[in-house]
């Protein structure tokens, strides 16, 4: 199973400028959800469609891109707004408006990047997924094909069973996010707790040499003991403990 590449609606009224930037996000690995050349058919087509962003033309026929903006803020779950204009003076007015980034024509490749990068990750049925970057391409890994996060010198490693992908953020700043859904078994390692199926001693030493097992891998993790109780804990609390 492959993590799901991001959903991005095109909103332009010019083709040649739509034709650029579907190429782009081919570039940059993303799907083109949909294409509109008007706000108003971009509304009809999200009323029945979902997209993680929205790359919108501010001067176009019509409802142009800041109203579209406004009327975005009012969907219960509304996609990231990113204009992508030839004009700079609306820059201040969008971001008042809560939009997403602020992109001048001609796109730059490397600036579209950074910018769908910042893309929130929309809810999974799991209930959340971790943005990584794949071989030329953005994908979202659901929470629960997540096995272990392990930190490296520069790197966040994210372990699952769609493969193994960098993270840029510190392993601290992903905990607290991940919240009660994984559990620290050593300073450098998290595991997500709805992969754990075991907790071993190999040795007879009671604090050290302790490992976990996760579903999925053959190699069982170890765990420092400053963590061990609480690793036990979260084992007792689940009725997965033994010896």
């Amino acid at each position: 199973m492959d993590g799901v590449a991001l959903r991005v609606l095109l909103v332009d009224d010019e083709p040649l400028a739509r034709l650029r930037l579907r190429q782009l996000l081919g570039d940059c690995g993303a799907c083109v959800a949909g294409e509109c050349a008007s706000a108003e058919s971009a509304l009809a087509w999200l009323a029945t469609n979902e997209a993680d962003a929205v790359l919108v033309d501010i001067g176009m026929p019509g409802t142009d891109g800041l109203a579209f903006s406004r009327h975005m803020a009012t969907l219960p779950r509304p996609p990231s707004v990113i204009f992508v204009t030839a004009h700079d003076q609306h820059a201040v007015e969008a971001f008042e408006l809560g939009v997403l980034d602020y992109l001048l024509k001609p796109v730059r490749r490397e600036r579209l990047v950074r910018a769908l990068e910042r893309v929130p990750a929309r809810p999974q049925p799991s209930g959340g997924a971790f943005r990584v970057r794949g071989r030329n391409r953005l994908l979202l890994v659901p929470y629960d094909a997540a096995r272990f996060l392990r930190a490296s010198e520069k790197y966040v490693e994210l372990h699952a069973v769609t493969g193994m992908y960098l993270l840029d953020e510190p392993l601290v700043v992903l905990e607290a996010r991940l919240g009660p859904l994984a559990l620290r078994i050593h300073r450098n390692c998290l595991v997500m707790r709805q992969a754990l199926r075991g907790l071993l001693r190999p040795g007879n030493n009671t604090d050290e040499g302790w490992l976990v097992q996760l579903e999925g891998l053959d190699e069982p993790l170890p765990v420092s003991r400053r963590q061990l109780a609480h690793v036990k804990q979260a084992f007792e609390g689940a009725r997965h403990a033994f010896d």
